[in-house]
């Protein structure tokens, strides 16, 4: 089983309220010394199936409008409350404890220190939060979900791990999460998880609760300790849901068909029997995590042929990548929802393609803008894919939104770069005359300096040779058949 990816663009939350240090208590420790706000992000996805499943059919219109409100309330401590609740222990049942895709252990290392308890009411998780033994807290805005018949709800704490040894590499990211099913027959089925990804490291650990510590119940708090995450706090996080049994706003009903759609395309996009690779599979994935995102990004450059889009991730900065690296991800999950069917790898290059290099244009007038040159590696690279018109930001970005492909968007650039070759100007001769020559296209003997009537002469030859190839190119196909 394939754990679903996390979705960073769509983290279901219909309503939030503002996030505060902590509210509620009174006589708290330490309350003038104010918490720095964690650098992880607290986040409800859903999926169609279940832990053990993983993600299946999307439910019945029937289903989502039935499905349960929830609340999910999320609270960082300072420190970990080792007497809060009941250790699992036991009632943890291990599913899946693997590095790098190997399984290693029989029993839980992490998610087992997790402590737990089942019909928990919210006033005893305040007075939990609110006691000596975590410390300070900080309350994350709370989110309210649904959980629809034959679905899961994931709550999850992501952030940076501890760094390594080596500063040039990241931090791997770090994701706690517990997960919450609601089976056919309406019980609730809950499984926590650990995971870890790196730049060159994987492991992740998946449990069951065991269904005698679950019993009936329809609250559950949750606290998790604050495993390899890179901060000095917090130490650990807590968890409250509540699953009601009122059916869901219409608006959240639409936000949840939304969310299981696209985990739907998500597996869609793996089991692609037009991309057998599962480099390929894995660097799409790979989108979502951001310590692999600029390595995801340049392996479907190279294999798909975004050569544009290739050398701008060499050199663009971190939050260019992430942004990107989302941005591609959510194209390709909408396309597969909206088609019912995954891309091919000419679609993903060409989406890969026009994201990136509308993202290089927006850059450029933003550039212009404030009356500042772009850079001139930009521009450097605009030339060395689109010759001539490379040096126009403006014209080329039209060719871009005309573009339907990458193939499509290299002939027009071809095409562009040949009416250049009759530009008044001699140095734009010369350059688009560099440029396709250096792409073996033939010119016939085409001289940019060379007198008007000579320049004509020559274009027209090579227009003849270019017919007759093509018609040649056409016998050939029509016999084939």
């Amino acid at each position: 089983m394939r754990r679903p990816v996390p979705l960073p663009l769509r983290s279901l939350a219909i309503a939030a309220l503002a996030a505060v240090p902590w509210l509620g208590c009174s006589a708290r420790p330490n309350a003038l010394a104010p918490l720095p706000v964690p650098a992880v992000q607290a986040s409800v996805d859903h999926y169609p199936g279940s832990p053990l499943r993983g993600t299946g059919t999307l439910p019945s219109e029937e289903d989502i409008a039935g499905a349960w409100a929830v609340t999910v309330r999320c609270v960082a401590l300072e420190r970990f409350p080792d007497e809060a609740y009941a250790a699992l222990g036991s009632q943890l049942r291990l599913v899946v404890s693997e590095i790098d895709g190997d399984p290693i252990k029989p029993v839980a290392e992490h998610t087992g220190l997790v402590r737990f308890a089942a019909d928990s009411p919210e006033a005893s998780f305040d007075e939990l939060c609110c006691s000596e033994a975590v410390g300070r807290t900080y309350a994350f805005p709370r989110l309210n979900s649904a959980l629809a018949r034959g679905t899961t709800m994931v709550a999850s704490f992501r952030g940076d791990g501890e760094p390594g040894p080596d500063p040039a590499v990241p931090p791997a990211e770090v994701i706690g999460s517990l997960h919450v099913h609601r089976a056919t027959d309406d019980t609730v089925h809950l499984a926590l998880e650990w995971y870890v990804v790196g730049a060159h490291e994987s492991h992740r650990e998946l449990g069951m609760v065991e269904a005698d510590a679950i019993e009936a119940g329809r609250t559950f708090a949750v606290v998790h300790p604050a495993l390899r995450f890179r901060n000095d706090w917090p130490r650990g996080y807590a968890l409250h849901i509540t699953i009601g049994e009122a059916p869901v706003s219409p608006a959240l009903a639409t936000a949840l068909t939304a969310d299981l759609a696209d985990a739907v395309a998500q597996k869609t996009v793996r089991d692609n029997p037009a991309i057998p690779d599962p480099a390929f599979i894995d660097a799409i994935d790979g989108l979502t995590w951001r310590t692999r995102q600029r390595d995801a990004l340049r392996y479907l450059c190279r294999a798909t042929g975004a050569r544009v889009a290739s050398d701008l991730i060499l050199s663009a900065p971190e939050r260019s990548i992430r942004a990107v690296a989302e941005e591609v991800h959510y194209a390709i999950l909408q396309r597969t929802a909206t088609s019912g069917k995954a891309p091919d790898r000419a679609a993903i290059g060409w989406t890969i393609e026009r994201i990136g290099l509308g993202r290089l244009i927006a850059r450029f007038r933003e550039f212009e803008d404030a009356g500042e040159p772009a850079p001139a590696e930009w521009i450097g690279v605009l030339v060395r894919h689109a010759g001539e018109l490379g040096r126009d930001p403006e014209s080329f970005e039209a060719l871009v939104h005309e573009a339907t492909s990458l193939e499509d968007l290299h002939t027009r650039i071809t095409t562009e770069n040949h009416y250049f070759l009759e530009d008044v100007s001699p140095a734009a001769r010369i350059r688009a005359f560099d440029w396709l020559t250096m792409r073996g296209v033939d010119l016939g003997g085409f001289d940019p300096l060379g007198s008007p009537a000579e320049r004509r002469a020559a274009l027209r030859r090579a227009e003849a040779a270019a017919a007759k190839a093509a018609a040649a190119k056409a016998d050939d196909a029509g016999g084939a058949r």
